[in-house]
């Protein structure tokens, strides 16, 4: 089952209250929610955050912002081979990659969605 997405849509908000979520934000402006949001100072301390939620299973949608523009010039390919083994696990979350560019390896990982409501059908 595929559980990792790709989309850029500013309304992505909506879906976060539906089910138990959390947002990490490699982004200057993280968006504002009322669910768990940690904005992160690093890649690495971002990735291992990531690890760390998806490792608990206590989130069912983990929402990540802007992996790419904070992974530039660095090498993520093992961290999304990690998430693509551990999202697809049956328990594993649902994982949103929000962005407005993506770098090729995130797209070859994640299924680009354009509307919400393909998410909502999946999720709810």
């Amino acid at each position: 089952m595929e559980k990792i997405f790709l989309y850029d849509g500013d309304d992505v908000i909506s879906i976060l209250s539906t089910v138990k979520s959390a947002v990490l934000s490699f982004s200057q402006s993280p968006i504002s929610s009322s669910v768990m949001t940690k904005r992160a100072e690093s890649l690495d301390g971002g990735i291992s955050q990531i690890k760390r939620w998806i490792s608990t299973s206590a989130f069912r949608l983990i929402l990540i912002e802007d992996l790419s523009e904070a992974s530039k010039g660095q090498d993520v390919s093992s961290f999304l081979s990690w998430l693509k083994d551990h999202a697809e696990d049956y328990e594993g979350p649902f994982i949103v990659i929000r962005e407005k560019e993506s770098r090729s390896e995130v797209r070859a990982v994640a299924k680009e969605i354009e509307s919400l409501s393909e998410l909502s059908l999946i999720i709810c």
